[in-house]
This record gives C-alpha cells, structure tokens and sequence, in this order.
C-alpha cells in the first residue's frame, strides 16, 4: 500500500454549482476500486481534498467549470516477487484460486504449483457425484434437473506428496506474486508457490 499526492483538473457539470465538493466527491468516486495505469495501482480511497487555486474557471462555451484539485489517494500496488497471504476459496486441478485483503482476487495456475512436493487429490464424493450427472444428462429419459438441486461439493484440495496434508493453514495459503495485470480496470494477480 502506497500514499500517492495526485493533482487533477475536474469538470463539474452545471448541476454542481453551489454544491462543488458533493461534483467533486462523485468525480473521486470513480477511480475507486479500480486499477489505473498512471499510479500502476488500484485505488483504495481519497482524502485530504484541496484547490490548487482558489476559483475554478469556465473556457470557452464550455459550460462546465474547471477546478485543479490535489488529494492524497491510498492505492495497492503488488509487486512481482513479493510474498503474500491469501484465503483460499476454490481448488481444481488445474489452479488454486485465493482471495487476498477480502478484496483481490489470486489465481495460482497448476504449473507454478511444485508438482514434486504437491498433488491434487480430488474429493471421491464429488467425483461420484460429477459422474453421476454426466450419466444422467447421457440418458434422455432422466431427469436433468435433479443434479443442479444437489448442493456444490468440493471438487478436492492440494496437499503434500510426503504428509499428505492440506498444503493451507486454517485457509490460508503464502506464497509469491508471479505477475499481475490490468482487465477491464480490475487488476488480475497471479501468484506462485515454486
């Protein structure tokens, strides 16, 4: 987490005269929660609102006046290589899927899982289950409803080659931030445990 002092120049729209904090607020709003690529960092919050000139200004036929404002944001930014800790809340075969700072999504793909230390070891239930779906939506005269009133099971857990424990502590898993990057304003982490 980073403290970044930004300066900006808002437009308000017309329906903001006489209420310029409340236009500005709702401006600020915007960038919360969401990556920006000019701080390279998600927005958490904003505070400490100030002009940077005492009157705004309208140009031109333009009826929106224009305020240069400055105000420190509160931006997460990962850093490539750095550990973290994250709850799990999914685990396939294929990739372990964690939730970081109850916010932040992680996905930790099967090939940056050390293969020599750890196996996926699938939930049988759930493969009976699994298989007992594809069986009955093969036969036409099933009924294909009944395996969606069947609540989820857990598909199964990664776990240690020599112990055979659960690779998480109480949920939680360590481990190293591969690469993120930008989709559609959110940022995508990927982690690795090699």
């Amino acid at each position: 987490f980073t403290r970044k002092t930004i300066e900006i120049l808002i437009a308000l729209p017309p329906c903001f005269v006489g209420n310029t904090m409340q236009g500005i607020h709702e401006h600020l709003n915007c960038f919360l929660m969401k990556y920006l690529p000019t701080l390279d960092g998600v927005v958490l919050s904003y505070s400490n609102i100030r002009f940077s000139k005492k009157w705004g200004r309208v140009v031109d036929e333009c009826p929106f006046p224009q305020f240069w404002i400055q105000t420190d944001l509160l931006v997460w930014k990962p850093h490539v290589g750095s550990m973290l800790e994250g709850r799990i809340n999914i685990e396939s075969a294929d990739h372990i899927g964690l939730l970081i700072y109850n916010t932040f999504n992680v996905s930790i793909p099967a090939d940056l899982i050390p293969q020599d230390k750890f196996i996926f070891q699938q939930n049988e239930k759930y493969a009976a289950d699994f298989d007992a779906a594809e069986d009955e939506a093969a036969n036409p005269a099933g009924n294909l409803d009944k395996s969606m009133e069947q609540p989820t099971q857990a598909m199964g857990e990664w776990v240690s080659k020599i112990t055979g424990q659960s690779m998480s502590h109480n949920g939680l898993l360590r481990f190293k931030v591969a690469s993120y990057h930008q989709v559609n304003e959110l940022l995508s982490v990927t982690g690795s445990l090699l």
